[in-house]
């Protein structure tokens, strides 16, 4: 006898998978077409087990069975596994399902069931008839949005038989909250197929600005059953809408007779309408009305009060009239422009990071550098844009903590100096904001950073910001153990998205992000831990001021170890005629590192000149940590060219203490107007006695 088989090999092993077992068969059926018949709208499958198949030749094999012809009403199973020729046939059984089929009287829908078992193979055709009417139907035109409290147009649904039949039919409506508000063919549950059934949507008891949804499902009640369909029907609910006379307010204190109260008229048409009064999604102090409720026609009283407002800005506010029968919500914005000249004060700066407690503390330094008494005013804000309070402490007066105030009003004289330091405690968390300062004449302000926990007490000036530029930069270092932190604060009073881009140190983009900030709120953070691109690099982070914004923004470099000092932020406004560093410390365990970066968009030429105490040429042996940690041969003068965005790191090593060094270079390239900014920045480690 022939033997067929194939050798499998997995994993080094082998067994026997047959072809057909010890000999070679062919398949034949009794008959090659099966027909079924079901009803139109039946969920039962009906099955044919007439079907034999038999095999000739020797031996046995597997039977395997297969659906083509795009028929998934069909399935088939045969009545044993194998198949021996010569032996018992094996009855196929045919199932179609008619769940989800339209009547074809006149086209049966059709199937091929393949069989093979031992290389041989024979195919049986199935056709499938489902007998009935046919029917279809479909709505003539979506419903345009009904106003509450109204029906809407008429519709129709268009109901077709097939083939010019006629059948009578049984209508089932059902709505997404259980309510009669879709009204089918006048309510009746019958009609007779064909015909255009009328459709309307009743609104009277529907409030406004929900949408809603609801079927319409056709079966057939005659003597032929169908395949039941349903057609949905979607509908917007609106409202009357109210109607506001100004649309919008304007108050000024420019001009005295604007604070006055002012009004405006709330209408909607024939129909009254209830309505509550609420302020936006962030309430302010500033603005108030007169009732929380009316019903229009309405005369509405809106009024404005500075009197708890120190900072100089445009106030933005918004007042919500909700209808009462769920129509649209009218927004009424209202502007309240509070001027420098009517707040008494004519000077603002602000610091970005204010820290009290967990060992940190923060002290303000306040100088009148006029000739005449000055008036300041400082606001605390937390990370969210609220005020926030701290124990305040006065070291000129008194050591005993005040009771925490978010606000501080003082007076100095000509000449006076002021002092005032956060006290919180060191066993709380601590806490974080910003600060704004307010003020008139000739104010001059700084603040420091104190840590006191493990070991010394270090401190590191915080420097008054007063300018207003389109962009801040700064600097990173995240290499050998360093870290830098960033604190960012919203000086306006609205909500702001921040544009960030960081960049490596030869200006290429590294990633472009935003961080949005509540209005007047802050937000601190690492660097490397919000950027993990910054990790182990050199760098800057670019914050751009939003269009009618206004933002502060100061970095911090955290060295291994408890030390660490503040990193200004460089402005886009670009400086043409050099500048100068009163000290520079070298050797005797003193280091004195320079940044400077291009915030240009072409390239920048920098000229630095190191002086001795005579005003003598200096030369000193510089570093360039970006590419090699050797020393330079020892030179007066640093001559570099910058590309848009990048960054020079120098520092100077030698056997001299403290020299002066004067910087001087031209960052826009010869009279061009590329906005070029070079930072020169003195970081001092700590001093070491021998």
């Amino acid at each position: 006898m022939n033997l067929h088989f194939r050798l499998v090999f997995i994993l080094g092993l082998f067994y026997f998978v047959p072809g057909s077992l010890f000999g070679a068969i062919t398949l034949q059926l009794d008959q090659n077409s099966v027909d079924i018949s079901a009803s139109a709208g039946s969920t039962k499958p009906v099955s044919d087990s007439n079907t034999n198949l038999s095999a000739t030749g020797s031996g046995s094999a597997n039977i395997s069975i297969s659906i083509s012809g795009n028929a998934p009403w069909l399935t088939a199973r045969a009545s044993s596994g194998t198949i021996t020729a010569g032996g018992p046939s094996v009855t196929i059984t045919i199932t179609a399902n008619p769940t989800g089929l339209h009547a074809n009287n006149q086209n049966p829908y059709k199937g091929t069931v393949t069989i093979s078992a031992g290389g041989s193979t024979v195919t049986l055709t199935v056709n499938f008839t489902v007998s009935g009417i046919d029917i279809s139907a479909s709505l003539r035109a979506p419903f345009a949005a009904v106003m509450a409290g109204q029906q809407s147009p008429t519709n129709t649904i268009t109901l077709s038989v097939a083939n010019n039949g006629s059948t009578a039919v049984q209508i089932a409506v059902s709505t997404d909250d259980g309510g009669n508000w879709l009204v089918v063919n006048n309510n009746q549950a019958a009609a007779q197929a064909p015909a255009s059934i009328p459709v309307t949507v009743d609104a009277t008891s529907l409030r406004a600005g929900v949408n809603h949804s609801g079927n319409v499902t056709f079966s057939c009640s005659g003597s032929s059953p169908c395949l039941p369909i349903t057609v949905s029907v979607s509908v917007s609910i609106t409202g009357q809408s109210i109607t506001a006379s100004p649309a919008s307010l304007i108050f000024s204190t420019a001009n005295a007779s604007t604070l006055q109260p002012q009004t405006v008229s709330l209408s909607s048409g024939a129909t009254p309408i209830g309505f509550t009064l609420s302020q936006g999604q962030v309430s302010t102090s500033w603005l108030s009305f007169t009732t929380s409720s009316m019903t229009t026609p309405a005369t509405l009283t809106v009024s404005v009060s500075g009197a708890m407002l120190r900072q100089q800005a445009i106030y933005s506010g918004n007042i919500l009239i909700t209808p009462s029968n769920g129509g649209p919500v009218v927004n009424l914005p209202v502007s309240f422009d509070f001027t420098p000249s009517s707040t008494g004060f004519s000077g603002s700066g602000s610091m970005a990071q204010v820290a009290s407690g967990g060992f940190w503390t923060t002290t303000f330094t306040l100088v009148n550098n006029g000739t005449t008494a000055a008036q300041i005013h400082i606001n605390f804000f937390d990370d969210n844009g609220n005020p926030l309070p701290l124990p305040l402490i006065f070291p000129q007066t008194s050591p005993t903590p005040a009771a925490p105030a978010a606000t501080l009003d003082r007076t100095l004289n000509p000449g006076a100096m002021l002092i005032v330091q956060t006290a919180g405690p060191n066993n709380q968390a601590v806490q974080t904001g910003w600060a704004q300062l307010l003020y008139n004449g000739n104010i001059g302000a700084y603040s420091v950073f104190g840590q006191t926990i493990g070991g010394p007490a270090q401190e590191a000036v915080v420097p008054l910001e007063t300018r207003t530029p389109g962009l801040f930069v700064i600097p990173f270092d995240t290499t050998g153990g360093y870290a830098t932190g960033v604190a960012l604060a919203n000086l306006t009073t609205a909500a702001a998205t921040i544009p960030v881009v960081i960049r490596d140190d030869n200006g290429n983009i590294l990633q472009s992000t935003t961080i949005g900030l509540a209005a007047m709120g802050h937000i601190s953070f690492d660097l490397g831990t919000r950027f993990p691109i910054t990790a182990q690099r050199r760098g800057t982070v670019q914050f751009q001021t939003p269009a009618g914004g206004q933002i502060t923004v100061l970095g911090l470099r955290f060295p291994p170890g408890p030390a660490f000092s503040t990193i200004p932020a460089l402005a886009d406004s670009g400086i043409s005629s050099g500048g100068a560093m009163a000290q520079v410390a070298s050797a005797g365990f003193w280091t004195t590192t320079f940044t400077l970066v291009n915030n240009g968009s072409t390239q920048a030429q920098i000229h630095m000149n190191f002086f001795d105490d005579n005003g003598n040429p200096l030369a000193v042996p510089l570093i360039f940590p970006q590419t090699s940690p050797t020393p330079s041969a020892p030179a007066a003068t640093l001559d570099r060219t910058l590309n848009p965005g990048a960054m020079l790191i120098s520092k100077r090593l030698g056997p001299i203490r403290k020299q002066f060094r004067q910087a001087g270079r031209n960052c826009y390239l010869a009279a061009t107007s590329a906005r070029t900014r070079c930072l020169a920045r003195l970081l001092g480690g700590r001093r070491r006695r021998p």
